[in-house]
């Protein structure tokens, strides 16, 4: 009886820390996918062209890092890492997509020109350092293959 007993209580606390892990993952997802939300909203335009068109180029192209953001983190999940190091990497990448979030929205654009044209470099290239930050996590943790 002290088996069983002592082996359920093992896979209960395995099932514990499977649901922690999935919490954290969908945490880090969700946190990637609102910053995307909040960058293509709030993001500044380029603007160009004696008519000052507007652009939303932010919103057009911080959806495709978002993605791989997101393969990343699903990958991870797949991977045989223990509850610690999923926490620390989960904290991590809510920490590099809100950044990219503030980055996106508070840098001011690049203004060149005599009609204004308004270039947003840190609000373009700040999804697409935030999803390579998100691959450099993942690859310095990941467990060496056999």
């Amino acid at each position: 009886m002290s088996f069983q007993s002592e082996n359920r209580n093992i896979t209960q606390k395995n099932d514990l820390l499977a649901n922690k892990k999935i919490v954290w993952t969908l945490i880090s997802l969700a946190v990637i996918w609102i910053s995307t939300i909040i960058v293509s909203l709030f993001s500044p335009d380029l603007i160009s062209g004696s008519q000052q068109e507007h652009l939303p180029l932010v919103g057009w192209t911080a959806w495709i890092w978002a993605l791989l953001a997101t393969a990343i983190v699903i990958r991870m999940v797949r991977e045989r890492i223990n509850y610690q190091l999923h926490y620390i990497l989960s904290v991590s990448i809510i920490a590099i997509w809100i950044g990219v979030m503030l980055v996106s929205v508070f840098a001011s654009p690049f203004v060149t020109g005599s009609d204004p044209t308004s270039l947003p470099i840190a609000s373009i290239g700040a999804p697409l350092i935030g999803s390579l930050f998100t691959v450099m996590v993942w690859f310095l943790a990941k467990p060496p293959s056999n």
